[in-house]
């Protein structure tokens, strides 16, 4: 049993393998993993339950994340992702605008600044 905090109020809540358009707004289950892996704990939307459920409420933000959850974390919009990565490790991220109709670009550029991101924490240890 692990700590999640549901922070929604109102609204309703999905639980969907696929929810389409709402879905692709958010990081992929892998880069999600791989933030949480870096602390990434904003709370959010949208999280994983493993990687092949998505949940999303319309409420508001919905849930924080905790190490004791292997499999489940929250799922980032890109452009948290992005920002919680300038933030974090004051990266001069830029991206563009708008994203192609798969979304890689952007998620080659979050890949990118991912892996700079776990070379910085190795360098830390």
């Amino acid at each position: 049993m692990g700590s999640k905090v549901a922070y929604a109020v109102f609204g309703y809540h999905v639980n969907y393998p696929n929810v389409g358009l709402i879905n692709d707004e958010f990081v992929p289950y892998p880069q999600a993993l791989a933030l949480k892996e870096l602390g990434y704990d904003i709370p959010t939307s949208g999280s994983y339950t493993n990687e092949t459920k998505f949940n999303f409420t319309t409420g508001g933000f919905m849930y924080r994340t905790t190490p004791s959850e292997p499999e489940f974390c929250i799922a980032p919009q890109y452009h948290q992702a992005f920002k919680w990565l300038i933030r974090k490790y004051n990266f001069n991220i830029c991206v563009d605008l708008f994203p192609t109709q798969d979304f890689k670009n952007w998620l080659d550029s979050l890949n990118h600044y991912i892996k700079l991101a776990k070379g910085v924490e190795k360098t830390k240890m």
